[in-house]
């Protein structure tokens, strides 16, 4: 174990609970209608931007338990440019689920990626290792959206 892995591991995950509480902080206090109108970012509502979230999550957990084992992950061969097709094609799917279902599954995605990132092997969380770089997305990822969420509310007046 390298003198910073524990450090690093510890950096990941209080990067990703910080994120994470952020966002919650941005849609606190929202009621149900307002969560649900469309326009928070583009056409999505609020409700849309978590489920967004959530389904990146859902996506990333099983290849971190493929890291963990030593096995291939599958999102190391997507294609980034095609990343608008596959928002519009998981939320065709997902726009219809009722928001306390995508609230319970945004933190089920957290919670899975915490677990996932407590199995890693320290060598998972250095710098350029596949891991790490997808914990690291999924900080940015709640702060880019706390932000859209933030800016809404205010151009809103909520």
């Amino acid at each position: 174990m390298s003198s910073t892995s524990g450090d690093d591991r510890d950096q990941l995950l209080k990067d990703l609970e910080q994120a994470r509480n952020e966002l919650r902080a941005s849609y606190q206090g929202l009621s149900d209608e307002n969560m649900t109108r469309p326009g928070a970012v583009g056409d999505w509502s609020v409700k849309d931007v978590l489920s967004h979230i959530a389904s990146w999550e859902e996506v990333t957990f099983p290849d971190l338990q493929r890291v963990a084992r030593g096995d291939t992950p599958t999102l190391a061969s997507f294609d980034l440019s095609k990343v608008d097709d596959w928002n519009a094609m998981v939320m065709s799917l997902r726009r219809n689920l009722p928001l306390d279902q995508v609230l319970r599954e945004l933190d089920l995605g957290r919670r899975n990626l915490l677990n996932a990132l407590a199995q890693l092997p320290d060598s998972a969380l250095a710098e350029g290792q596949f891991a790490r770089g997808m914990l690291t997305i999924c900080t940015v990822h709640d702060k880019e959206h706390t932000e859209d969420i933030s800016q809404w509310r205010q151009r809103e007046g909520l």
